[in-house]
């Protein structure tokens, strides 16, 4: 049984959601229920907050990525980040923006798997918003916690002999992500195929089901370590390494026989023909520590199960390198960032139109009283178009106008219909005559000309479009001068 969201209303839904939530932590005086929660921190206490953004199509993909897997997902996450400052986390808050193709039993599995984090990790649960969405599924989650004031560890706070550890095995996550990406192409189409996974679970769970190291945190106080500086591996070990060494000012050096890697990441590696070590370095999403220990625990960190010593700090001037199993010396290189792609890259300006439409009834002596007495009433605040009203959107460049749909095979009606929906070009610099369609410039025309022949080559139309330009001088040598002069047109026949 599918439930809309819109039976329930906002406030309706938050509170099913929500329903049983009871508070774990002392800090927690107050969630959900007001217009604000209320925490209270011990003054001997530093308080930590973290806010990661998850966008469908973007960070995730519905195709593969179950519900209740995708909220544990975006919980841990989080924790992952206040455990990687040396705390502990205690409350969240959930916010979602939501499109119509989501039901309330959607919501309810995305929940559960939020839910099920919090209760792993005793986190409490304590506000959040929902929102329409156009594009899909958002997930905002902001995470608060707590850490002792002289024991959180930030990432600038590595010295030249630190000792460079990461918890775990890295790479995984990556491959599981290749693996799912593949059986998505593979099984496109056939509704009735279902993957075979057998053998890499392993790879699908550090992918789909990842988890924070709250473990390590407590071992390290176990055996009263405290790291020099940390940081959880969600962009990848190369990334996360130069940010320490960057805010650290000071080298590194990591040795490739020292990077912990799973066996079934080794052989997913080799079935899709990519570098073992490359997937380690930069493959991100692992979510485990990365974390400099000075050199005189290194007796204590050695023991330790669940953590692997796979380099050192050196001083700056070294720079940071990769050392081969071969001896060979390479510089660490970080993953480009958005800001890197976009600088290497053109810059184009892309239009965005959204349509919102909706149908109105009006009294009134003639269609033309009707039409202003609707728009009155609209720039009165009296109609007000929303996300309920959303009938599609258009993107396009100023070579490439939009190819509009055009509900009518009647080529006599062509023109009126087609002028009605131009909306790409200022007054004046398109219009009709009757029987062409009036350019500006050269450059309109030769648009016009291509978006009219995709649109009747898409109906199956065959219909022969023209350009031409009605040239000035010469219309005054035969005495035709009229408004179409100095013009360019596209007609049909």
């Amino acid at each position: 049984m599918r439930t809309e969201i819109s039976s329930l209303g906002e406030f309706g839904l938050i509170r099913r959601l929500t329903d049983g939530i009871e508070l774990k932590n002392e800090s927690s005086r107050y969630g959900v229920g007001d217009d604000a929660a209320v925490l209270s921190y011990p003054t001997e206490k530093q308080v930590l907050i973290t806010t990661d953004l998850l966008m469908e199509g973007v960070h995730f993909d519905l195709i593969y990525v179950p519900l209740k897997h995708l909220g544990y997902k975006a919980a841990v996450v989080n924790f992952s980040d206040i455990y990687a400052m040396n705390g502990t986390p205690k409350q969240i808050t959930v916010s979602l923006a939501l499109s119509k193709r989501f039901s309330v039993e959607d919501m309810e599995e995305l929940y559960a798997g939020i839910r099920l984090a919090c209760e792993e990790y005793d986190v409490d649960i304590i506000g959040g918003d929902t929102s329409s969405s156009l594009t899909g599924l958002a997930i905002s989650i902001t995470c608060i916690g707590e850490a002792d004031k002289d024991k959180v560890v930030y990432r600038n706070g590595a010295k030249e002999t630190d000792l460079i550890c990461v918890t775990g095995d890295l790479g995984a996550a990556y491959m599981g992500l290749q693996l799912l990406e593949r059986e998505k192409v593979a099984l496109k189409g056939k509704a009735d195929m279902q993957p075979d996974f057998s053998g890499k679970e392993y790879l699908l769970e550090r992918q789909l089901k990842p988890e924070a190291r709250r473990d390590i945190i407590e071992k390290l106080a176990e055996e009263g370590i405290q790291p020099t500086s940390m940081m959880d591996i969600s962009d990848g070990l190369s990334s996360e390494l130069l940010h320490i060494c960057t805010q650290s000012k000071v080298g590194c050096r990591i040795y490739e026989e020292h990077i912990p890697i799973d066996y079934q990441t080794a052989v997913m590696a080799e079935e899709f023909n990519m570098n073992l070590t490359t997937c380690a370095l930069n493959g991100g999403e692992d979510y485990e520590l990365l974390f400099t220990v000075p050199i005189a625990d290194h007796e204590k960190i050695s023991e330790m199960e669940g953590v692997k010593l796979i380099g050192h700090i050196t001083k700056p001037e070294l720079g940071c390198a990769l050392i081969t199993r071969d001896g060979q010396e390479f510089e660490l290189k970080a993953q480009k960032s958005a800001d890197e792609i976009e600088a290497q890259a053109r810059e184009f300006s892309i239009n965005i139109r959204e349509t919102l439409e909706t149908q109105v009834a009006v009294e009134a002596e003639s269609e033309e009283a009707a039409l202003r007495e609707v728009e009155r009433r609209w720039k009165n605040g009296e109609y007000i178009l929303d996300a309920d009203n959303f009938q599609g959107v258009d993107f396009w460049t100023a070579d490439h106008p939009p190819v509009k749909h055009i509900d009518t095979r009647e080529k006599i009606d062509w023109f009126e219909l087609f002028l009605s929906r131009m909306r790409d070009y200022s007054d004046g610099e398109v219009w009709g005559n009757g029987d062409e369609l009036m350019c500006k410039t050269e450059a309109i025309a030769d648009a016009m000309y291509d978006l009219l022949f995709q649109l009747y080559a898409a109906q199956d139309e065959e219909v022969v479009f023209h350009t031409g330009y009605y040239d000035p001088a010469e219309d005054a040598r035969s005495g035709e001068e009229d408004r179409c002069t100095g013009w360019w047109y596209v007609d049909c026949d």
